[in-house]
């Protein structure tokens, strides 16, 4: 048998919510957004969102894979996984992801290695 004790209040966020907040606050500013401009991607009042950066609550996973989008991060940086990328690295696997027809997807491939003939041709490596 099991007993579940509920106490009153919500549950305090832990370090690791408390961390995630502060790369979500950090990705916001770095992306020159403001509040309310999250408040309204996650569909919430501004003084509710508040309630995140200000730790009283934490990010679902629907709220920060929202947050990744908008704010241009991979999922991985908001939940401080180490990946081994560099940050340029994690951002074009993060654009690729949001790519979602596959001629698109083609496109960006056939982009990316005409670049990259180009830096080798400057590199003077064709």
């Amino acid at each position: 048998m099991y007993v579940i004790l509920v106490l009153g209040g919500d549950a305090v966020p832990t370090k690791r919510e408390r961390a995630i907040t502060a790369r979500v606050i950090d990705a916001r500013e770095q992306a020159g957004l403001d509040r309310r401009d999250l408040a309204k991607a996650l569909s919430l009042d501004l003084n509710s969102y508040g309630h995140y950066e200000r730790g009283r609550y934490a990010f679902t996973v629907e709220q920060l894979l929202i947050l990744s989008r908008v704010l241009s991060k991979p999922i991985e940086y908001l939940l401080g996984l180490v990946t081994g990328l560099s940050e340029d690295e994690a951002q074009v696997l993060h654009i690729w992801r949001q790519i979602e027809l596959p001629e698109m997807r083609d496109i960006a491939m056939q982009h990316l290695r005409t670049v990259l003939i180009s830096d080798r041709r400057l590199r003077g490596q064709d």
